[in-house]
C-alpha cells in the first residue's frame, strides 16, 4: 500500500515560499492602502462640496461646511473650530441663523470624522469655513491639499461656483 501526502520538508518549504512571498508583498499592500486613504480624503471633501452646494440650492439656503474636532459616534452639540486643519473632522449645516457661526437655529445635515493619519489643509492657511449660497455658489476660493508625508498627494481646487476639481500632486508631501 502506497502512502500518500506531504513529507515534513515539503511542508517547511512551501511555508517558507510562502514567507517570502508575503514579505515581498507587504511593502506594496502597505503604499496600496495609504494611497487609497488619501484619494478617500480628497474624495470625501469633494463629495462634502457637491452635497452642501445641492443641500443650498434645494433648500433655498446658505449651508456651511466647517472644520471642527469630531470623535467617532459623537453626538451634537458641534462647533467650528475656527481652524483651518480640515483633517480633524467637519460638520456641513443649514446655517439659517448668524451665517459662518453655529447656532441653535442652524441644521446638522452631516458629519464628517477624521482622516485616517492623512491631512486635509487649507493651501492658504485661511479657509475656515466654507458657505455655499441658495444659488450654488460661494464667498470663497481656495486648493485642499490632502497628504502623508512621503507619498503623492491630492489637490482640490475649489471655485466661487462651488465645483471642485481634483489633480494628483506632481510631487511628494513633505
Amino acid at each position: 500500500m502506497k502512502n500518500t501526502g506531504f513529507t515534513l520538508i515539503e511542508l517547511m518549504a512551501v511555508v517558507a515560499v510562502i514567507g517570502v512571498m508575503a514579505a515581498i508583498g507587504m511593502p506594496s499592500l502597505q503604499n496600496f492602502i495609504t494611497n487609497n486613504r488619501i484619494s478617500a480624503e480628497a474624495n470625501n471633501f469633494v463629495a462634502d462640496i457637491a452635497f452642501a452646494r445641492s443641500e443650498a440650492i434645494n433648500r433655498g439656503a446658505t449651508v456651511t461646511i466647517c472644520p471642527s474636532p469630531i470623535a467617532p459616534n459623537s453626538t451634537p452639540p458641534y462647533a467650528c473650530s475656527g481652524s483651518t486643519d480640515w483633517s480633524i473632522g467637519r460638520f456641513i449645516y443649514v446655517d439659517t441663523g448668524v451665517i459662518g457661526t453655529f447656532d441653535g437655529s442652524d441644521v446638522v445635515l452631516r458629519v464628517r470624522e477624521a482622516g485616517n493619519g492623512v491631512t486635509l489643509a487649507s493651501a492658504s492657511g485661511t479657509l475656515s469655513s466654507i458657505q455655499i449660497t441658495a444659488t450654488g455658489n460661494s464667498n470663497q476660493q481656495d486648493t485642499m491639499t490632502t497628504c502623508r508625508t512621503g507619498y503623492y498627494g491630492r489637490t482640490s481646487v475649489f471655485q466661487r461656483s462651488g465645483r471642485v476639481s481634483t489633480t494628483r500632486m506632481a510631487t511628494t508631501c513633505p
